[in-house]
This record gives structure tokens, C-alpha cells and sequence, in this order.
């Protein structure tokens, strides 16, 4: 995906064969968008060749072409899958409209248009498209970080029980894995002097300075007693930055460690520095003193939670589910969203779905969700059931959000991929619906556990169903179900699981992704493009040889 610049227009590429149509189009749109005019199918496809935009507009019926088919085509281009395609159209021919949607027009334009409602259209979409890249953008500066904090775990669990204080230290010397550092040592306090457990310097330069030495000039003992603290020193010609941190047993200082580098430490690595000091103190404590593990504990969750909130959780990749087109639509109602949806395989044989809605919406649910999966993914495996993953995640979760009133629901379900039968289990969540070809009939699969996280020990019940080649099920989230209508205030109309269930049939026969496309068309006319109230996710399964894609609205 392309990162647009805040301060960079979007590209709009029309093509209408009107030149009243393009007049108007250039009037509104030449100022705040790059915006390029065709009149014919030909000169559009000369100007796709030269430019990628990040609008399109086409207009129904060309003297040289037809705009559902222009959509189509594009949209099975890799190129255009996230391009926001609008069809400009006179027709109120419900067939035709529903045509461009499954072809995967995001949207249309009726004509004649009124000017404030296309620009209101094309600025829904500049903001869908920013705030993608803005997502996108800030998911690729954590991945550093994300594959920083994965080492550092690895580090952690390694040593988390060990029994040995003396090798915990030996520890620090993997920190150049996870940060930029050019010189280690890691001293302990015996008394009045200082014994060096660790030293490692990572580039043989010989101008990085010992802690005796620097205790020597800084009385380092004397001066940093709490806190940690940076700074800049003179070693030969050139300079050196080092940071200094002192290791605490309450409030005792019992060792240090020192961090030397060419250039100044990002707050990044200086983050990492300090969850892993927070580690050693945490180590230390309980090897020393017991009362005190609690409140040590207690001060690494802290940390902990504090690195859970930066990580930006990634999709699945269902492309890689041979046998099965998988697809899904994404729609937070803000920025941070409380649904996740995750993918993994547990075994060979079987690949792990799990779909959940956390109460609410908005960084206090999304906090919660990115707990609840990594508990998924913690607790999943080592054979157990879908009920057997669940419950343990309930215990955990209903302990931990005690008083503060967040729930959550969700589906999971473990696939074999071989057989095709489905195991899965239900905890509180809307039902599944599941179409048999052979039978031609829709079923829903409803609840078979309760909600996760109010209450500890709770009992899940594991279902089962057979998927065959051309079966098809679809999950979701309530946020499409309660939708209300235009007209919610007056009539208090919602959309329904019956709507749902209507477009899932309407869709079978065609992928998983224009099945999604097909709920959501429903859902935006429904809803007349109102704000959405709460999060939207979907995902569609079908059991055949196709891939299935990511939709990220």
C-alpha cells in the first residue's frame, strides 16, 4: 500500500462521455484533488497505464464500453483491490445496482447529481483511504518494534524462572539483538565495590569506556541511585553516549547496567532498556525478598500492558488456506476498534479462526481485545477442544476485568482442512450461518456457551459440522445486526440477522469476497451511508479450490 503524505492530493481518474458531466466533475474537483477527465474507455485506459488513483469514477454506459465491466476488470487487477471505485449512473434499476456492487463498485453516483452530495461521497472515501494509510503506516513502524518485543519475550520466558541470579545476568548480553548498542556491562554491588558480571563490546574500537572507569570521573554510586540518565562523554577524539541504569532490590541499589553507543539512544531502544532493567529488578526482587513479589509483579504487568498498547495487531493471511476461499470485511466505528478477527494454523491439519466482539468500542476495548487475543494464542494448541481454549481464556479474562464491566464475545472454530469437518464453539456471539450446497438450505449455528470474561468457571460445549466443497458459512459481528435503519428514531428498524441471512443465500454461487460485498451493499442502503454505531466485522468461508483475500474498509 502507498503512503500518502497528509499534504498530498489524492488522484481522481473519471471517464464519462458527457462533457457537460466533466465540466461539472473539473468545477468541483480540480481545486482539492489531481483530477483527470476521459471521455471514452480507450483514452481511460491509456491514462490507468501512466497513473494509480486512488479514486475512479466511471460512468455506466460508454460509447466504447460498460463501467460494470470496467469494474470488474479492475478489481481482479491486484493494482485497484483498495482503489474506491464510484459508478456515475441515471439508472434506478435496483438489477443494475446490484450488478456493479457484486462487480465491486464501492459506491454510486446517481445522475443528474446534486454537487454537495458527490462531494460529500468523494470526501467519505479521501478519508476512508487517509486513515488507511495512516493505519497502514503506523502498523509498519511497529513491525521493528513488534519483532523487538517478540525477542525480548523469548528472553523473558527463558529466564523468568530461573533459580541461578548469577546467570540471569548473562542475559544482557542478547540486548544487542533488540536494540543499537555498541557496549554491555552489567556490574554487582558486593559491599562497596562492584563486581562485573557481564561485558560485551559488539564493536572492537577500543574507545568505549569501562563502568570503574566512569565510576572513577562520575562517582556513579553517589549520582544515580533511582534513576536512569544519559549522557554524553569524551573518549579519546570522538565521543560516546552512555546510559546508565541502576538495578534496584527495593530501595537498594544492588548492581548497574551500562549501555555505551556512537549515537544517541532512540526512545525506542530506550523503552526496551527499561522493560528489561524493570525485568531485572523484578528477577532480583523475588530471588531476594518474597513479601515483595507481589508488588514487583504488579510493576511489570504495568510494563507489560504499557508494550501490549504500541503493538499494532496484524490480519491473517487466509491466502494461505489451500482449499478454501476465505475472505473478510473490517468496519470500526473509530479508529481503535473492540472486534478482532485471527487465524493461525494449531496443528498441520487444522487452522484456528477466531472472531470476537469486546463490549464497547473505542482503545479501552481495543486494549482489551489485543488481551484476549494474545491469551488465544497462548492457550491455543497442545490438542485442545475449541470449549477447552475458550474456558480458559474466560477464567483468565473474568479475573482480570473484575468490577470493570467488559465482556466479550466470540467465535472460534478449528478447521481440518482435510476432512472438512469444523469443530467450533459459540460463547455468546451471534449465530453463524451455514449453507449446503447439496441441500440448497441455510442454517444457523446459535449459541453454545456464555459470554467471556463476567463470570469464572463457566462450561463451553464443542459443536461439529461437516463442510463440504461448495458449503459456505459466514460469521460476524453484532455491529451489522443492530445497524438501524435511516429512519432508526422514527421506526426502530435494525438490519437484522434476517437481512443477513437473505444476502448470505442471495450470494451463494459467487466468491466469498462478493458475498461480503453483497451484505455490505445491503447494509449502506439500508442504512442510507449513516455513522456507524459500533464495530463491523465479517467473515465468509467457503470450502472450494479458490484463495481467499482481505477487504480492509
Amino acid at each position: 500500500m502507498r503512503q500518502i503524505p497528509d499534504n498530498e492530493k489524492l488522484t481522481v481518474l473519471a471517464v464519462d462521455d458527457s462533457a457537460v458531466m466533466l465540466e461539472a466533475l473539473r468545477g468541483l474537483l480540480d481545486q482539492d484533488y489531481h483530477l483527470i477527465l476521459t471521455k471514452n474507455l480507450a483514452d481511460f485506459e491509456t491514462a490507468i497505464k501512466s497513473v494509480t488513483p486512488e479514486i475512479i469514477l466511471l460512468d455506466l454506459n460508454l460509447p466504447d464500453g460498460n463501467g460494470i465491466d470496467i469494474c470488474r476488470s479492475l478489481r481482479a487487477q491486484k493494482t485497484f483491490s483498495e482503489t474506491a471505485i464510484l459508478i456515475i449512473t441515471g439508472t434506478t434499476d435496483s438489477e443494475t445496482i446490484e450488478k456493479g456492487y457484486v462487480a465491486g463498485s464501492d459506491d454510486f453516483i446517481r445522475k443528474p447529481f446534486i454537487p454537495y452530495e458527490l462531494k460529500a461521497k468523494i470526501l467519505m472515501f479521501e478519508k476512508i483511504i487517509r486513515d488507511r494509510s495512516n493505519i497502514h503506516s503506523a502498523y509498519l513502524s511497529q513491525l521493528e518494534l513488534n519483532n523487538k518485543l517478540n525477542t525480548f519475550n523469548q528472553i523473558v520466558q527463558e529466564n523468568i524462572i530461573t533459580r541461578d541470579p548469577e546467570s540471569s545476568f548473562k542475559t544482557a548480553e542478547h540486548l544487542s539483538e533488540i536494540i543499537n548498542v555498541s557496549y554491555i556491562e552489567v556490574v554487582k554491588k558486593q559491599g562497596l565495590q562492584f563486581i562485573t558480571l557481564v561485558k560485551k563490546e559488539y564493536e572492537e574500537s577500543g574507545k568505549y569506556r569501562s563502568f570503574e572507569e566512569l565510576n572513577k570521573i562520575l562517582s556513579i554510586s553517589e549520582r544515580f541511585t533511582t534513576n536512569s540518565d544519559t549522557m554524553r562523554i569524551k573518549s579519546g577524539d570522538s565521543h560516546i553516549y552512555c546510559l546508565i541504569i541502576p538495578l534496584l532490590l527495593g530501595e537498594k541499589i544492588f548492581g548497574y547496567i551500562l549501555f555505551e553507543n556512537d549515537t544517541p539512544f532512540r526512545d525506542d531502544d530506550q523503552k526496551m532498556i527499561n522493560l528489561f532493567s524493570n525485568f531485572f529488578t523484578i528477577l532480583h526482587n523475588r530471588f531476594s525478598v518474597e513479601h515483595a513479589i507481589e508488588k514487583m509483579n504488579s510493576e511489570y504487568k504495568s510494563e507489560v500492558s504499557r508494550v501490549r498498547k504500541i503493538q499494532v495487531s496484524s490480519l491473517p493471511d487466509f491466502s494461505r488456506i489451500t482449499g478454501y476461499d476465505i475472505s473478510s470485511a473490517f468496519l470500526p466505528a473509530q479508529d481503535i476498534s473492540g472486534d478482532f478477527f485471527d487465524g493461525y494454523f494449531i496443528s498441520k491439519k487444522v487452522y484456528q479462526i477466531i472472531l470476537c466482539d469486546v463490549s464497547g468500542h473505542g482503545i479501552a476495548s481495543s486494549y482489551i481485545g489485543n488481551q484476549i487475543r494474545t491469551l488465544f494464542k497462548t492457550l491455543s494448541g497442545n490438542g485442545k477442544t475449541p470449549a477447552e481454549i475458550v474456558k480458559s481464556v474466560n477464567d483468565v479474562i473474568a479475573a482480570d476485568l473484575q468490577g470493570l464491566y467488559y465482556f466479550a464475545t466470540a467465535l472460534v472454530l478449528h478447521i481440518n482442512l482435510e476432512s472438512g469437518v469444523i469443530r467450533y464453539v459459540n460463547a455468546g456471539h451471534p449465530p453463524m450461518f451455514y449453507y449446503r450446497i447439496r441441500e440448497k438450505s441455510c442454517n444457523r449455528l446459535s449459541s453454545t456457551g456464555p459470554l467471556i470474561g463476567l463470570f469464572p468457571d463457566n462450561l463451553y460445549k464443542d459443536s461439529e459440522i461437516i463442510i463440504e466443497e461448495g458449503d459456505s458459512l459466514i460469521l460476524y459481528t453484532d455491529g451489522i445486526q443492530e445497524a438501524g435503519s435511516a429512519h432508526k428514531k422514527e421506526d426502530g428498524e435494525m438490519f437484522g440477522e434476517q437481512r443477513i441471512e437473505d444476502q448470505f443465500i442471495e450470494g451463494q454461487g459467487h466468491s466469498s469476497r462478493d458475498i461480503i460485498h453483497t451484505i455490505i451493499g445491503s447494509l449502506y442502503e439500508f442504512t442510507e451511508y449513516a455513522d456507524q454505531e459500533d464495530d463491523i466485522t465479517i467473515i465468509c468461508i467457503r470450502r472450494d479450490r479458490d484463495v481467499g483475500d482481505i477487504v480492509i474498509f
